[in-house]
């Protein structure tokens, strides 16, 4: 009962809102004004890659099979193939726009703290240059991953259940070597975690910044730029509380409680597809240029559904 229920709620989740989140994108993509300089493009960047998670995450989603490290696999896929090797390559680009999802949040802190302290050697540097270091950053976090997971690949053929084996239809497996599954858990929680002190580090050195050139900006310039570091940490912690640290908590228990139950698998698994959704709301409804464009066009398409539904005055001869 809970495995379909968590089936039927991941799609919920992943599908619904996929006209918003496209909606979302070009608000952003068209609807930024020149003074929020380049964080429409990081927005964007995080966009897309949750974009991305979600599709993944609507072609297949997996429910652990406990006390195993094999997984039952649901979603569009099956209606295609019962490859495990598909499975595991699904899984594994799900995975990865989730980790480069939360790089590219990290990304508009530093950056916003270097065009403040150092204007005048950040704009020396070509956009194109920029975007081309982040996403070989982008490139190297994938990487890593990918070769972390590749060590810890098993197949269902190999897996020593024996007698205890769970029927082999869609289902794909981990190494049930433990010491190796562990060392990459605790490695992708460390990566996590270490993403999420550096965003409250370049935070800290944004307010600290903030204050000593309090005598140099005038007060209108001040309020703007902490209203715009306010908007950018409201919506970045969305995805760490409903994101990160559900991922986090999640590789832990893989580590510490082996056995740990299927319920609380699948609140965590429930909580990181929800914070894309949110991500999207929280920054169309928290920077006012994305709020009043996007009111605008809601207006606009409601006030002709209205008018649709009015029918012609007939004129009656007379």
């Amino acid at each position: 009962m809970y495995a379909s229920f968590f089936d039927v709620t991941l799609d919920v989740i992943n599908i619904i809102p996929l006209p918003f989140k496209l909606f979302s994108i070009y608000i952003v993509r068209r609807h930024s004004p020149s003074n929020m300089d380049s964080l429409p493009l990081f927005i964007l960047n995080v966009m897309m890659w949750e974009l991305l998670g979600s599709v993944y995450a609507i072609i297949e989603h997996a429910v652990p099979i406990l006390p195993f490290q094999c997984f039952h696999v649901d979603g569009v896929i099956i209606l295609f193939t019962n490859s495990e090797v598909v499975y595991h390559i699904i899984t594994a680009c799900l995975l990865i726009t989730r980790m480069n999802c939360s790089l590219a949040q990290f990304f508009a802190f530093p950056y916003r703290y270097l065009i403040l302290v150092y204007p005048k050697k950040i704009l020396k540097v070509s956009p194109k240059w920029g975007s081309a270091f982040c996403a070989s950053l982008h490139a190297v976090y994938s990487i890593i991953f990918v070769v972390m997971y590749a060590n810890i690949v098993g197949y269902y053929v190999d897996y020593p259940f024996l007698d205890n084996r769970p029927l082999k239809r869609e289902i794909f497996c981990f190494d049930p070597n433990r010491k190796l599954r562990d060392a990459c858990s605790l490695a992708y929680t460390v990566l996590t975690l270490v993403l999420v002190a550096l965003t409250v580090v370049f935070s800290l050195l944004l307010v600290r910044h903030f204050r000593k050139m309090i005598q140099l900006y005038n007060k209108q310039t001040l309020e703007m730029h902490r209203k715009f570091l306010r908007s950018l940490i409201i919506i970045t912690a969305v995805p760490i509380l409903f994101g990160l640290l559900p991922h986090a908590i999640g590789a832990l228990n893989t580590v510490f409680f082996p056995g740990y139950p299927l319920e609380t698998y699948m609140l965590t698994a429930v909580m990181s597809n929800l914070d894309g959704t949110l991500f999207y709301v929280v920054c169309i409804f928290t920077f006012e240029p994305y709020r009043q464009a996007a009111l605008k066009i809601a207006s606009q398409m409601f006030s002709r559904r209205q008018v649709s539904k009015v029918s012609p005055v007939s004129v009656l001869p007379i």
